[in-house]
């Protein structure tokens, strides 16, 4: 017999058996098992502290609004309509949707807002790192090029910020059931500052003009009664929140808000019962003195 050529020895030692491939696959999957949620979590958790640097620089802008303006609180008008010449502190033409609006990607209008100057005109704080839905129609007109998200994903609590009567009031018409409603227009009138919530990421499905409502008559007594508007669970199953003292947080959500999927129609008035995520957000919304 003749022994193996060189060539053909270096080729035997240099290939892989099946076996051996099944191995290294195994462990590959074995480790992305374990490191994926890893990575998820860190993710989470990166999103969350950017959302909360954005949420205490608009707080810091909301409070200086207050300081220059004899302690009266930005407008934050239903609709978002201007109020005797007022400009609300999201303008009429930066609502929010699914269709190829072109508000829904202009920055501008954040930027010159009531409270651009204040929060030196950062375009990014309106919007929440973790909210990067686009509808296929946008995506299809490249909406997202620059900001691959809409312009804003954030919502002021409708009993924050006048106007208290005349247009743009709070609650409508259609929402009479909310009585009494209180609206605070003045940050005096804020009894708990810590524990009244400000601004919040709304559900992308949900969200529209500058106003998000919680019914405070019944939800306060037992979270039964109805989420007009939906807050967001996209920061691992809780929300970004800000308070009137100046902080924020990521609130987890422990009832029907948890995880809502983002199914790019509109979502609003969801009936609940016993539930506690309405009720937490009636209990931190500002009541009269």
């Amino acid at each position: 017999m003749y022994p193996p050529s060189k060539n053909q020895v270096e080729a035997g030692n240099g290939a892989f058996t099946l076996i051996e491939l099944l191995v290294v696959i195994a462990i590959i999957a074995i480790l992305a098992a374990i490191l994926l949620p890893a990575l998820a979590a860190a993710k989470i958790k990166a999103q969350s502290i950017a959302d909360m640097n954005n949420k205490k620089t608009l707080m810091l802008g909301w409070l200086m609004y207050a300081g220059d303006n004899k302690d009266s609180l930005v407008l934050n008008a239903d609709q978002s309509v201007l109020v005797n010449g007022i400009q609300s502190w999201v303008p009429p033409g930066s609502h929010m949707d699914w269709t190829p609006n072109p508000g829904n990607t202009n920055l501008t209008y954040l930027m010159t807002n009531q409270l651009g100057s204040y929060c030196g005109e950062q375009y990014k704080i309106y919007t929440s790192p973790a909210d990067t839905f686009l509808s296929p129609v946008q995506n299809a007109l490249n909406f997202g090029a620059i900001a691959h998200h809409r312009a804003r994903s954030v919502a002021m609590n409708a009993a924050i910020g006048g106007p208290a009567s005349g247009g743009g009031s709070k609650p409508p018409p259609s929402l009479s059931g909310f009585n009494p409603f209180f609206v605070a227009t003045t940050a005096g009138s804020l009894l708990h500052p810590s524990q009244s919530w400000v601004f919040i990421n709304e559900h992308p499905d949900s969200i529209d003009d500058g106003v998000l409502y919680i019914d405070p008559v019944h939800g306060d007594q037992n979270g039964t009664g109805q989420f007009t508007e939906v807050p967001s669970s996209y920061l691992g199953g809780g929300c970004g929140i800000s308070f009137a003292d100046g902080h924020a947080e990521v609130h987890k959500w422990t009832g029907s808000l948890a995880n809502h999927p983002v199914t790019y129609t509109r979502l609003q008035n969801l009936n609940v019962v016993n539930d506690p995520d309405l009720a937490w957000l009636a209990q931190h919304t500002p009541s009269a003195p």
